[in-house]
This record gives C-alpha cells, sequence and structure tokens, in this order.
C-alpha cells in the first residue's frame, strides 16, 4: 500500500511511548515534522490521552485526567512553553469545522 501525504501537511502531532519516562507518564506528546524527518517533545510532561487537535498552526489542545471528565490543555507544539488549561470538564479536543 503506498500513502500520499500532501505537502500542506508536512507536521504531525502524534502520541509517543518514551523509553526511561516515569511509569505513571510514559507517554507524551510529540511533533514529527516531515519535511526534517525529526521529531520534537511538547513541554506537556503529563500521560496525555489518545487524542490531540490543531489549535493553529503552533498550538496543540489535548485531553487529561479530570476531575468530572476530561480537563482540555494547551501546548506549544514546538517545544517550548508550558501546558495550560483551556476547559475544565470537557469529554475530548474537537476541530470546529
Amino acid at each position: 500500500m503506498v500513502t500520499a501525504v500532501l505537502p500542506l501537511y508536512v507536521v504531525i502531532a502524534c502520541k509517543k511511548h518514551v523509553p526511561g519516562a516515569s511509569p505513571d507518564a510514559p507517554w507524551r506528546l510529540y511533533v514529527l515534522d516531515l519535511r526534517r524527518m525529526s521529531q520534537t517533545a511538547t513541554a506537556e510532561q503529563r500521560n496525555i490521552g489518545d487524542q490531540a487537535v490543531w489549535a493553529d498552526d503552533s498550538t496543540l489542545v489535548h485531553a487529561l485526567p479530570g476531575d468530572y471528565g476530561s480537563d482540555l490543555c494547551t501546548v506549544p507544539a514546538d517545544g517550548t512553553g508550558a501546558a495550560r488549561r483551556l476547559m475544565t470538564s470537557a469529554v475530548a479536543p474537537a476541530c470546529p469545522g
């Protein structure tokens, strides 16, 4: 099977299992640059859920377990900055079309 990737889509947000990370948080949010074939860890150090969406060209939204459902957080895609809470008691991130 051959997969084509449009030139427009050159970065992918993905969940990566990190060897040596805490057993409580082995899955981290990474960004894969398809042009350079390089990966960048985001500033989020907590164990993330299965979904992340692009809020804009430089920011990701992802879910973390919260008191009542999931809390949504944002984090810069370039590995700088820090994760910030966007919304509490949400279900999952979604991208309005």
